[in-house]
């Protein structure tokens, strides 16, 4: 699922309803740090397993963990 600082609160039905569900968190780029703000969000809202890919979405891709994208394939 795709959050935004903007859209966290207004989307927290979207979130898996287990406190205790495995979430992970990370930015587009390196430069970015709304994931370590999302992060401290999603704790605030009780989430207990919550965990910052600091190095973004490139680096979650390059050790080959796995993604899902809602973009129809060309």
């Amino acid at each position: 699922m795709r959050l935004n600082q903007d859209e966290a609160g207004s989307q927290a039905e979207q979130l898996p309803p287990d406190k205790d569900a495995f979430i992970v968190v990370y930015c587009a780029s390196t430069t970015c740090r709304n994931s370590r703000w999302l992060a401290q969000a999603l704790a605030g809202m009780g989430h207990r397993n919550v965990a910052e890919c600091e190095q973004g979405k490139a680096d979650w891709i390059a050790a080959g963990l796995p993604v899902e994208s809602d973009l129809a394939a060309a």
